[in-house]
């Protein structure tokens, strides 16, 4: 197998394997959330003070209507509030009940052993050619644009 073809084995894989392992930690939680709305949780959690709906639909590169939908349901099932900001009625804020917290802690706690089991087996300098080689990973997502 080429080098590129083991690229992408290993990406298909890595990528199919946390999905995977994300969706048995929201078992812990709560076998009705989502991949998606575990996500919206960290966002929210993330904005601290800038917990506006438009800042979070931002950072997750969604549309504020594909965001309000997640945050009915997560309002729905204890996770999330939503107010109008008291100084400005035009913007919602976006907050996290201690459900919400709880969600966020454990699936924080899913991502730092993630983090820990990759750094205990490595010394300093292949962590740091790992963080350069994910960073060139990140700047391609970031910027990803397909057209045919």
């Amino acid at each position: 197998m080429e080098l590129k073809e083991k690229f992408n084995a290993f990406f298909v894989k890595c990528f199919n394997n946390i999905l995977k392992n994300e969706k048995e930690m929201l078992r812990g939680i709560d076998k009705t959330l989502s991949l998606t709305e575990i996500h919206v949780i960290e966002a929210i959690f993330n904005a601290k003070e800038n917990n506006t709906s438009k800042n979070v639909a931002e950072t997750l590169r969604v549309s504020p209507g594909t965001l309000t939908t997640s945050v009915n349901t997560l309002c729905h099932k204890g996770y999330v509030i939503k107010e109008k900001d008291p100084e400005d009625k035009r913007l919602s804020r976006l907050s996290l009940t201690e459900k919400g917290i709880r969600a966020n802690e454990v699936h924080a706690r899913f991502h730092e052993a993630m983090i820990d089991s990759i750094l205990k087996n490595s010394d300093e300098k292949e962590a740091e050619v790992l963080v350069s080689a994910l960073e060139k990973i990140q700047g391609f997502l970031g910027d990803f644009n397909f057209e045919n």
